[in-house]
């Protein structure tokens, strides 16, 4: 990451161009931060410090969020999700500490790959498909808090498994949009956190964040701004389209250069 401040900006404007189109994105639907800019970060920096990057940023923009969806979070719902993130995060962070970069690139280009397809068959459910209620089962929240925390601290992706639980339990997609974001400040923190305390975090990381929280908190504007005025079928399609294709790209070229 150094060689990259010190004045390839060409490399700095694309991870900025990144940053800003997924805090676009994240704003406008509730998630897809982490899961955009994970793998160009990791193909960008050649670095496992590309997580601490994510996990910094998205705090920040999850902080920035914060104060205006509190009223609309379904707290029970939440709560267990916290308690299980916590027995999430360690693991999570034993992962990372063990795995090497080509490791964490395979993975992330797995995950985001196994979401667009879960989120393409959600998609094709007929209407009216029955679905869960949310708290209908306490204990399946337990179990995706647990993976979310570790996806977390190895990851810098905590949503995808929240997103996806919630989603099929029938929860209102304002709620979930809520329940999302604040379990993001307590899981980013809590990651942030660990990252310092077990991995440590180099200077030029923490100037890197600097340089795009600015940028985030622009995307994050825009995206509040669009979201009435963009057909949610529209949106939501494209948001498949960028992710499978993240996805693939990322789980093919790791495995090439393997």
């Amino acid at each position: 990451m150094a060689q990259l401040l010190a004045g390839d900006g060409g490399l700095i404007a694309l991870m900025a161009i990144v940053t800003l189109l997924a805090a676009t994105l994240q704003s406008a639907i509730g998630f897809g931060f982490a899961l955009l800019v994970v793998p160009p970060y990791l193909l960008l920096l050649e670095s496992v410090a590309a997580i601490q990057l994510v996990i910094i940023v998205s705090l920040a923009m999850s902080l920035l969020l914060l104060p205006a969806l509190l009223r609309q979070v379904p707290w029970p719902v939440m709560r267990r999700l916290a308690l299980g993130s916590l027995l999430g995060f360690p693991l999570g962070l034993y992962a990372y500490l063990q795995a090497d970069l080509q490791v964490i690139k395979l993975v992330v280009g797995l995950v985001v790959t196994a979401l667009a397809f879960r989120l393409l068959r959600q998609q094709r459910r007929p209407a009216g498909h029955p679905a869960a209620e949310a708290g209908e089962r306490p204990g399946r929240d337990y179990g995706v808090g647990l993976l979310s925390g570790a996806m977390s601290t190895c990851l810098a992706m905590p949503g995808p498994a929240v997103m996806l639980h919630l989603a099929g339990s029938g929860v209102a997609r304002h709620m979930l949009r809520a329940a999302i974001l604040t379990l993001f400040v307590f899981s980013y923190g809590a990651a942030l956190g660990l990252q310092v305390g077990f991995a440590g975090i180099a200077r030029d990381t923490w100037v890197m964040a600097a340089l795009l929280i600015p940028i985030a908190a622009v995307g994050t504007w825009i995206g509040h701004v669009a979201s009435p005025h963009i057909a949610e079928r529209a949106f939501r399609l494209t948001v498949l389209l960028v992710l499978l294709l993240t996805g693939l790209y990322m789980t093919v070229a790791t495995l090439v250069a393997w």
